[in-house]
């Protein structure tokens, strides 16, 4: 069943393989009038697609306007194919997403692109187009803006923090997308993963605070003399704390704020980054 986030807006959260601590992804629908838009349509699995259709259905039976993903992972994405076999509905992402989203919805493809601060009109609103890269490279949010709420996709979320992976992930871009989004009056944030957030601006506060915490961590451990490696300094700044499974989520996030500390100015990397495995990457603090 649904969770009713404003009176345009319904939450369903769908089982996924996504990562650990969530467990489900949430996919989003946007009511209005006879409309309805489906945002991010989760795991393709039957008893998600069966759990969106009753919802559309418990909605009224609105016509399907379309569906719309924020970006192209897995436990966001092809879903669409157990809708495609119902409704005969465009597909929409923004233009940086579209190689990567049909490799993983395919057959399917997409009908047009989104591009930053566009509008879609569904019934009787708005629903504002925001591109917030650094997740992934096309990765958006939107905005209702008859309700004042912001969707967000995995650029904002509710359980556990957001990975960033290079190189579709980037660390500035990801802390600039952050920032972007503190300019909407927004009253609640729908996340891509966990519950509704009530107080969305001290979230954007959060995420950010954590990933510049962060960032002078890893800039504290580097050495002007003896290179340290991704995988070293995982293993020192985590310590068991993180499931071996998903191990290589932390090595992507901390090798994406090395190549930000490289891109300011404040550390060289030793390696090829071309040739050496992401563990492998090793950086020092640049001299005087």
């Amino acid at each position: 069943m649904y969770t009713s986030c404003s009176t345009h807006v319904f939450q369903l959260p769908l089982a996924s393989p996504t990562l650990k601590p969530a467990t489900t992804t949430n996919t989003y629908l946007i009511h209005s009038q006879d409309q309805v838009m489906v945002v991010d349509p989760g795991f393709d699995h039957p008893d998600n697609t069966q759990a969106i259709i009753q919802a559309i259905h418990t909605l009224g039976n609105p016509t399907v306007a379309g569906v719309i993903f924020t970006h192209y992972h897995k436990d966001h994405s092809p879903g669409a194919r157990g809708l495609a076999k119902l409704y005969s509905c465009p597909l929409y992402c923004h233009e940086r997403e579209v190689d990567e989203l049909e490799k993983t919805i395919c057959p399917l493809t997409v009908a047009r692109t989104l591009k930053d601060n566009e509008r879609v009109r569904i019934g009787e609103i708005d629903v504002r187009v925001i591109h917030t890269p650094g997740h992934t490279a096309g990765h958006i949010a939107l905005y209702v803006e008859d309700d004042a709420v912001l969707l967000t996709g995995d650029t904002v979320i509710s359980q556990g923090s957001t990975w960033i992976g290079p190189p579709d992930g980037h660390m500035a871009t990801y802390l600039q997308s952050l920032r972007h989004l503190k300019q909407f009056p927004a009253s609640l944030i729908g996340p891509g993963h966990g519950p509704i957030i009530h107080e969305p601006q001290q979230a954007i506060d959060w995420f950010l605070s954590r990933r510049l915490e962060r960032e002078r961590q890893i800039l504290s451990m580097l050495s002007t003399e003896q290179p340290v490696s991704v995988e070293q300094l995982v293993a020192d700044i985590y310590a068991g704390q993180v499931d071996p499974d998903i191990i290589w989520v932390a090595e992507k996030t901390v090798l994406a704020h090395l190549i930000k500390l490289v891109e300011d100015g404040e550390a060289v990397e030793t390696t090829d980054g071309q040739q050496a495995a992401d563990r492998n990457r090793a950086f020092l603090i640049r001299g005087a």
